[in-house]
């Protein structure tokens, strides 16, 4: 395929989706689906397209010719990977825009971070703040020991003076094409620049982060706005410089206007050593203004009535040289921020007095809400089981162990190569190695699509990795197979000399009783032979389990106990004078909770009581009470 193709190729799919987002879905599609005619179509529309992904798929990743989702996506992103290759190599030839060029996450370009590598620190030793010296100080910077903030005590003790909470006049805003835009690439732009911000009193900031290709991320645009100038600084650049604005960023007199800083603030502190004192985060305002959505896309569509395009959030942000749309973009951040700024602290004081508060109450509280993210701290990211989440639960333990080999491998050459984890193995393939381990380098390089230049040159190690694990793993079961075949073996020896040993152990002596009762119905007088053989299996039995010594004099006997029970059962005469036993307790002497005395009477009543006697009422005891009469009033009788 020619270079000079792919804009027409480009501009196909395109076209090509947008039409498929026309197609009938939903009920609409099932209606559709009753025309016989219709439904043809679309059949043979879904074959085609199923054999031109299949061909795209073989086309680029010719070992495997699935049409399953994942392998598109594989596929996929290995098709731009070689697409931005080619676009590197072909230097001279302008293929796609640089709209496109942009927003190819894999393209390979030089590393930024061999300008600042001096910086970085991928350890796994806490981060350390370092500050050279500390503007605007209110407590000396050798007072602060090793991780704490070194601005603690200046935010905690800050207060916001009257005309920085009270309502701002609200100007209209001026376009982009109002006020100037600086690019600030070396240091002559850069002192300039900050001479003008130390005399500013409200300032913008935003940054744009890269974070797929380096371990920790870095800063690689930092964007200021002051109320007629724009500057957007190249920090790869002025790396170097940028810990210069330490005394404008910690300025109290000088309010910092940041929107959802909560990432802003550390990734400051880690690459240039900034921290801020007296930030207003206008999220933390539209959170307290209770809007519908809190970005800041919808905070410049509902204020400003601009729209962005939020394609560029994910742009790669190292690209050099930037595109037009990328600058405009990084622009409007700042560029209408100030703006926002005076709208929400205006509707900040105008909420407060309809809550019946102090109209300064809620800005002041904002402040407040700002202050807790500025003293946020850096901390260092473990990414060692990034995209590791799903799936790990079904793994045996073999697959675990190699799976934790394979993340503790990866997590050490990314570190090693200031690599995103990610970019290096991603999570589902090495689930994938660790459910199917490959033995060879080159079933290795056919299972895993991702065919990236850290991985052909570490093909060997992870195949020796897997082969250690499994090997560990074969080692540990060899050790214990003896321990559990041991016991076996000693098992099947007591099995082989069972009635000897317990012979030896133990002598059961079970002594019959003189008589063995059997109850048969009342109409057989004598047990029936099938009973006599029951009862005589029942005997074998037991002397089958249990030696029985029988003592002399004791017999076994079989008797008909019929007439014996029913006339237990007839009451017996009672003697001249014997009382009736009031229970069966009392016959038979048995212990009661609150034993009775023998001479207690049945207690009569002859009258029923009456709800109004509550002396003798007992709760339960309802069999001699009478209920008093009600008198009812007649609801439908009228008054005369």
């Amino acid at each position: 395929m020619e270079y000079c193709n792919i804009p027409h190729l480009l501009q196909t799919v395109v076209k090509a989706a947008n039409i498929s987002n026309q197609l009938p879905t939903g009920e609409n599609l099932a209606f559709a689906l009753t025309d016989k005619s219709y439904e043809a179509q679309t059949t043979d529309l879904q074959m085609k397209i199923s054999d031109l992904i299949s061909n795209l798929v073989r086309f680029v990743t010719p070992q495997t010719e699935s049409t399953e989702y994942d392998d598109i996506i594989e596929a996929a992103d290995q098709c731009l990977e070689y697409v931005a290759a080619g676009l590197d190599n072909k230097a001279g030839i302008k293929a796609v825009p640089d709209l496109a060029l942009s927003k190819l996450s894999l393209y390979e370009l030089p590393k930024p971070q061999e300008i600042f590598k001096h910086t970085i620190d991928n350890s796994e030793s806490p981060f350390v703040p370092s500050l050279d010296e500390k503007p605007n100080a209110m407590v000396p910077l050798e007072v602060y020991s090793e991780g704490m903030h070194p601005y603690q005590y200046e935010l905690e003790s800050l207060a916001q003076e009257f005309w920085q909470l009270e309502p701002s006049q609200v100007q209209p805003f001026k376009e982009l094409e109002e006020v100037s835009l600086i690019m600030v690439e070396n240091p002559e732009g850069f002192y300039g620049m900050l001479n003008e911000l130390s005399q500013a009193k409200e300032i913008a900031i935003d940054l744009e982060h890269h974070s797929f290709r380096t371990y920790q991320g870095f800063v690689c645009l930092m964007q200021i706005s002051t109320r007629n100038t724009d500057y957007i600084i190249d920090t790869l650049k002025v790396w170097d410089l940028m810990p210069k604005l330490l005394g404008v960023f910690t300025n109290p007199a000088i309010i910092k206007v940041l929107h959802g800083a909560d990432s802003d603030i550390p990734w400051m502190q880690k690459d240039f050593k900034l921290y801020i004192v007296n930030m207003f985060d206008t999220g933390q305002a539209a959170r307290i203004l209770m809007y519908a959505r809190f970005g800041l896309a919808y905070l410049l569509e509902t204020i400003c009535s601009v729209k962005t395009d939020k394609s560029y959030q994910l742009a790669d942000w190292r690209v050099r040289p930037l595109s037009p749309e990328m600058i405009k973009y990084a622009r409007m951040d700042t560029h209408y921020l100030l703006h926002i700024f005076d709208v929400l602290k205006n509707e900040l004081s105008l909420k407060a007095q309809q809550l019946r508060l102090h109209p300064l109450e809620l800005a002041r509280e904002v402040f407040q809400k700002s202050r807790d993210i500025c003293l946020k701290r850096y901390e260092k990211q473990d990414l060692k089981w990034v995209a590791l989440k799903r799936g790990i639960e079904f793994l045996n333990p073999q697959q675990q162990s190699i799976l934790d080999a394979l993340a503790n491998w990866r997590d050490e050459v990314a570190r090693r190569e200031d690599e995103n984890p990610n970019f290096i193995l991603k999570g589902r393939t090495l689930i994938s190695l660790a459910t199917d381990p490959p033995q060879t380098v080159k079933e290795l390089l056919v299972k895993v699509h991702q065919q990236s230049s850290i991985l052909q040159k570490e093909a060997n190690t992870i195949v020796e990795i897997i082969k250690k694990t499994l090997a560990k793993k074969s080692e540990k079961a060899v050790k214990k197979l003896p321990k559990i075949v041991q016991p076996v073996q000693k098992q099947k020896k007591i099995e082989t000399h069972r009635p000897v040993l317990y012979e030896q152990k133990f002598t059961v002596k079970l002594i019959p009783s003189n008589k063995l009762s059997i109850f048969a119905p009342q109409n057989k007088l004598e047990p029936s032979q099938k009973m006599k053989e029951k009862c005589q299996k029942i005997a074998e039995s037991f002397t089958s389990i249990f030696q029985i010594v029988v003592e002399e004099g004791m017999e076994m006997e079989i008797e008909n106990t019929t007439q014996e029970t029913t006339q237990a059962t007839q009451p017996q005469d009672l003697e001249e004078g014997e009382e009736i036993p009031q229970s069966i307790q009392e016959k038979y002497e048995l212990p009661l909770k609150n034993k009775l005395s023998s001479d207690r009477k049945i207690k009569t009543t002859t009258k029923k009581q009456k709800i109004s006697d509550k002396k003798d009422i007992r709760i339960g005891w309802l069999d001699n009470i009478e209920l008093a009469p009600v008198k009812r009033k007649n609801l439908f009788k009228k008054k005369r």
